[in-house]
């Protein structure tokens, strides 16, 4: 029989131990706190640690893992935003998680920011995808669209053209969309969507684009190839389907 991982929920199905009270166990759900390896002794694989309750011999119980594929979801260091109001959180608050919490009443995660006294309700949290353009830092550099580069400085997309009023630089990045799109709305291109981010680069070498770190951001886009491509293999496919179905009528 395996055992059950650390912080995972079990319910106890069957128990074979002559102890009455290790028999009132059975129907009842805990949480495993922790594993411990007892070869050689009784002629058990290990026990369970359920939850504050007495050590439980794995070959004296049955337990089956609940909840587990929810769990799953989420693991300890996941970023997560709540998407709803909870007892003492807004919609909308990312947080760290640690470990998961059960009761009664709802399970959910203990936070990095709050400690052990405030849990996140499982049900109203996601996980949190960081937007691209908070992964910019000072002296990186980016490659639009009309393949023209600038390096990012202080919120702004700067270039090394130096004229009278000083450095010549784009708009405010915090106007560009999440996705360092131009434009916020849904697909429409434009030449100022950033389509590469490099590695930042040493101070001295801010302008100096002959010297640019490795790759760490591309963006994926499907070529007009690509594109019409899968139009024609849907239309073949439509085209069959409708073949087939009007065999099936003959």
């Amino acid at each position: 029989m395996s055992l059950a991982k650390v912080g995972q929920k079990v319910k106890i199905t069957n128990c074979s131990h002559k102890n009455v009270w290790y028999k009132d166990y059975i129907g009842q759900e805990f949480i495993v706190e922790e594993v411990i390896e007892r070869k050689g002794i009784d002629n058990s694989k290990g026990y369970y640690m359920l939850e504050g309750k007495d050590f439980c011999g794995v070959e004296e119980i049955d337990c089956i893992v609940i909840k587990e594929e929810q769990l799953d979801n989420f693991k300890s260091g996941d970023k997560v935003i709540t998407t709803a109001q909870g007892g003492w959180y807004e919609a909308g608050e990312v947080f760290t998680l640690t470990k998961p919490f059960y009761s009664s009443y709802g399970d959910g995660w203990y936070t990095l920011e709050k400690g052990e006294g405030f849990f996140v309700d499982i049900a109203k949290i996601k996980h949190y995808e960081q937007p691209l353009k908070n992964m910019l830092q000072n002296g990186m550099r980016v490659k639009l669209r009309n393949d023209c580069m600038y390096t990012y400085i202080d919120g702004y997309f700067t270039n090394i053209k130096i004229t009278k009023d000083g450095l010549n630089y784009l708009s405010e990045v915090d106007s560009w969309a999440d996705d360092l799109r131009y434009y916020k709305w849904d697909n429409v291109e434009s030449e100022w969507d950033v389509m590469k981010i490099f590695a930042k680069v040493n101070i001295y070498d801010y302008f100096n684009n002959d010297i640019k770190g490795r790759v760490i951001w591309k963006r994926d886009e499907k070529s007009p190839e690509q594109i019409e491509l899968e139009s024609l293999q849907q239309q073949a496919q439509d085209i069959a389907n409708r073949i087939q179905a009007l065999q099936g009528k003959l």
